[in-house]
């Protein structure tokens, strides 16, 4: 069977933006709370909703790499959709929460944006690559 190089391209995006993910809140928005003197029971709520986007990504990631590796054999593009379904919702919340705040600028808007057309793209292109090797793979065993 056929490697799907898109869901292990997929894999390692997520772990990037995972550690980056982490590491950007905890230097940027942390610290920024932090030197505001803002309470810590709210820093640690920030933190975890920070967090948890981090760890959706990495599990993501996991996700795709057992994908990948074919460890995960069945169901694969129905998991891929959940990625994407998981990735918008947090894209519009994103996009809702900056335009009503002012936090993020357009720039800052606008690469986002990109990057997850980007790694959107990445994933739709494996789901279709799943696609035609599930198909090939029926026509060849009649």
């Amino acid at each position: 069977m056929n490697k799907n190089y898109y869901f292990l391209t997929a894999a390692l995006l997520s772990f990037v933006f995972a550690v980056g993910h982490y590491i950007w809140g905890n230097e940027n928005i942390i610290v920024k709370l932090q030197e505001h003197g803002v309470d810590n029971g709210l820093i640690t709520l920030v933190f975890m909703g920070w967090n948890l986007a981090a760890m959706t990504t990495l599990l993501s990631g996991f996700a795709f790499f057992l994908i990948f590796t074919q460890f995960i054999t069945s169901g694969v593009r129905t998991l891929a959709w959940f990625i994407v379904t998981i990735n918008v919702g947090r894209y519009v919340v994103l996009l809702g929460t900056s335009l009503f705040s002012g936090f993020y600028s357009a720039s800052t808007l606008i690469a986002q944006t990109a990057v997850l057309i980007f790694y959107l793209g990445v994933i739709f292109w494996g789901i279709q690559k799943d696609k035609k090797c599930q198909t090939d793979h029926l026509i060849s065993s009649r």
